[in-house]
């Protein structure tokens, strides 16, 4: 009867370490998969997928100018920080998504800082705006009828709605968005790293049962 039948020892070990492997196979991707996310769950930094750029909201009473030099003191990933710059769609949508419940709404006067400043001698309202990292300033999301320097207003705050407004850079805040942008080497190389480690072990593993 099939009930009854067996498979010969030599085939039946085979079966067996072929298991194993495979199951080896699936631990080690999983661990993997848990080097990629070990950075931001360790430190409380989230990774953007889209960019590989790493944000953090900091909630702490700072002025624009107190937060900027805030944020390029903290480190991570041998990296230091900037205040955020979102120069498109899919990161605004990130930074909201991942921040948005923490940021104040309209017409607050505790701002979150974005990493956007107006030199002193721009073309008032809108003009000079730039980045603190230098890129180039494309996107934007203004409120409506923003910006409009309604006092000597060179900095961006962000609301909860996700809208931008230029405000007084001598306003405390209530906090500030880090954006950090790790070198890529020095990432890919922690997670290879590890991966050559995982395998090794597996390898290890095999010759014993071998």
């Amino acid at each position: 009867m099939l009930g009854s039948m067996s498979l010969p020892r030599r085939e039946e070990t085979t079966m067996k370490q072929q298991i194993n492997t495979n199951k080896r196979c699936l631990g080690i991707a999983v661990s993997v998969m848990a080097l990629f996310a070990w950075p931001a769950l360790a430190h409380g930094q989230v990774l953007n997928p889209d960019n590989g750029h790493y944000y953090d909201f900091v909630s702490d009473g700072l002025t624009w100018g107190q937060a900027n030099t805030a944020a390029m003191g903290q480190q991570f990933m041998g990296q230091n920080g900037t205040l955020v710059s979102i120069t498109s769609a899919s990161e605004q949508s990130f930074v909201l998504a991942q921040f948005g419940a923490q940021f104040p709404g309209a017409f607050a006067t505790t701002p979150v800082w974005l990493g956007g400043f107006q030199p002193n001698g721009s073309v008032e309202p809108a003009g000079g705006f730039q980045w603190v990292t230098g890129e180039p300033f494309v996107y934007t999301n203004w409120d409506p009828n923003e910006p409009n320097n309604n006092g000597n207003e060179n900095v961006i705050e962000i609301r909860n709605d996700g809208f931008w407004n230029d405000t007084s850079e001598n306003l405390t805040g209530s906090g500030y968005v880090v954006e950090f942008v790790p070198e890529p080497s020095t990432y890919v190389l922690s997670v290879l790293g590890g991966l050559a480690f995982l395998l090794a072990r597996s390898k290890r593993r095999d010759k014993r049962v071998a």
